[in-house]
């Protein structure tokens, strides 16, 4: 585990506030954690509280997990099949952040840099993302560096890639389908990576995202590029209700009744208002004192 006193200040500050109103109501972080993992449920058994649609809320990584596939373990490779001119690509990278690390040199990323993760790496949520559905579009508003993403409803087809202007999070288009909202996302940055796995432009990843109960939503990924990968890329990943509080008072409305209205929200987060970490022309990463 990464010692607090390591991680930068608006990662320490945004994780302590997370924490103390959990605190306040006498939730040590081991029981939050189980209580988060013991709210996931089959949708068969889901609550009635909100419609199999309601997507719409504040929903984040329980364990706040550095990791875009959160069953990768710490120091393990990903488990992408590349294709050998993009292998040859990510392995090169990973030998030039292990020797900056162990020089002591550590290498600028996209955060460093202030710019977006991209898609599909802005859905980690490892700080919480407001998610609003609407009948015409789905909106995601990020606590980060990325923009907000935009998921069209309105039956738009993705046009062909030449006749799409390459952004951060590209263009995305969905669906419904029964309870699951079908999402196709195309025309992406090829600057960017996931987790430090190149890509093409030809990437496209589908997301398929439905409720598992009122406080558990799941995101299946599967990320496709037959220009870069070996097979598809199929992540994972479910995010809980980011309200803790008002999860305890759904579980249990009698026992917390003084928290009645209390809720969290996300943070406002401008990264190059107080970005100290600039890197030189050799792209490693520095640290800014003072004011300048």
């Amino acid at each position: 585990a990464m010692a607090s006193s390591t991680l930068p200040i608006a990662v320490r500050t945004s994780i302590k506030a997370r924490v103390v109103p959990a605190r306040a109501v006498g939730l040590g972080i081991t029981a939050v954690c189980a209580l988060l993992v013991g709210s996931a449920q089959s949708a068969s058994a889901a609550t009635k509280l909100r419609g199999p649609r309601d997507i719409s809320g504040m929903w984040s990584d329980a364990v706040f997990s550095f990791n875009f596939d959160a069953s990768r373990k710490p120091g393990e490779p990903q488990k992408v099949q590349l294709q050998p001119e993009y292998e040859a690509r990510y392995n090169a990278r990973m030998a030039a952040i292990a020797k900056g690390e162990a020089e002591g040199k550590p290498l600028a990323d996209p955060l460093t840099l202030c710019l977006p993760m991209g898609m599909p790496t802005m859905m980690r949520a490892m700080f919480p993302m407001e998610i609003v559905a609407t009948a015409k579009a789905v909106y995601v508003i990020s606590e980060g560096t990325d923009p907000l993403r935009r998921i069209y409803l309105d039956g738009r087809p993705i046009p062909p890639l030449d006749d799409l202007n390459p952004t951060f999070l590209g263009l995305s288009v969905g669906r419904w389908e029964g309870d699951t909202l079908v999402v196709d996302t195309a025309g992406l940055k090829t600057s960017t990576t996931i987790e430090n796995v190149p890509h093409s432009d030809v990437m496209r990843i589908n997301e398929r995202i439905r409720l598992l109960d009122d406080d558990t939503l799941e995101i299946v990924f599967t990320i496709t590029d037959p220009k870069a990968f070996k097979a598809p890329w199929i992540i994972t990943r479910q995010y809980h209700d980011y309200d803790l509080i008002a999860m305890m008072r759904v579980k249990d409305p009698g026992k917390h009744p003084e928290h009645k209205g209390v809720q969290l929200v996300p943070s406002e987060l401008v990264c190059n208002e107080n970005n100290r970490n600039l890197p030189g022309q050799d792209g490693v990463v520095g640290y800014r004192l003072g004011s300048e």
